[in-house]
């Protein structure tokens, strides 16, 4: 299991829709929105690295996110 965190940024002014958007894609097991730089944080949630690379992938295809930075996690 492999697991990140998304700093997610958009066009849009209202982030309901797009809030929406992203907890509806499979893996995604939390977002919210925030303050600061990032407009929306997701925890995500994969198999493997293939796995974890689609769903960022379908969060970076969104037409409104005009960018994005992951983290991946482990534990220690």
């Amino acid at each position: 299991m492999i697991t990140a965190y998304v700093f997610i940024q958009f066009g849009s002014k209202d982030p309901v829709d797009v809030l929406k958007a992203i907890r509806n894609i499979k893996g995604v097991k939390q977002a919210h929105v925030v303050t600061g730089p990032a407009d929306i944080i997701a925890f995500i949630e994969a198999e493997d690295k293939e796995s974890l690379e689609v769903i960022i992938s379908k969060i970076r295809s969104m037409a409104v996110v005009t960018s994005s930075d992951t983290r991946i996690t482990w534990s220690i």
